[in-house]
């Protein structure tokens, strides 16, 4: 079967190059942008939909409500950012996912709730530079 095969070699390629790194926290870069009135939030990675929705709350009562757009993929795709309620489940996202991406470990669970603290934290104007915040 051609499709296994292949999966398994890049299962292979992954433990004999990737998996012997040693585990580092990987920057992600987070913006905020306020576009005519809208705010625009960029999140690195595949973001889980309860991001999203953890996002909503955080920025509940702010000036943005109903007037944020979240989208993913910005500034770099480390793979599945999953919130720490999904480890519990495992499955691909949280277990696996991981070695397509190139990432010697899935993200530790918080790492989601990070970068909803990281828009949060922006969107008061508490930055760490000129629209970003790394965590």
């Amino acid at each position: 079967d051609p499709a296994r095969a292949a999966l398994l070699r890049c299962w292979a390629d992954w433990a004999d190059g990737i998996a012997p790194r040693a585990l580092s926290p990987w920057p992600a870069r987070v913006t905020v942008f306020d576009w005519g009135g809208v705010r625009l939030v960029a999140l690195p990675g595949e973001i889980f939909a309860q991001t999203g929705l953890d996002l909503r709350r955080a920025l509940d009562g702010d000036p943005f409500a109903g007037r944020t757009v979240t989208f993913g993929f910005a500034d770099g795709c480390p793979g599945y950012i999953p919130p720490a309620g999904e480890y519990r489940h495992g499955g691909y996202e949280v277990e696996e996912a991981h070695r397509y991406y190139g990432m010697p470990a899935a993200f530790a669970p918080g790492a989601a709730e990070m970068l909803v603290a990281a828009v949060r934290d922006l969107a008061g104007g508490h930055d760490n530079g000129p629209g970003s915040a790394t965590c």
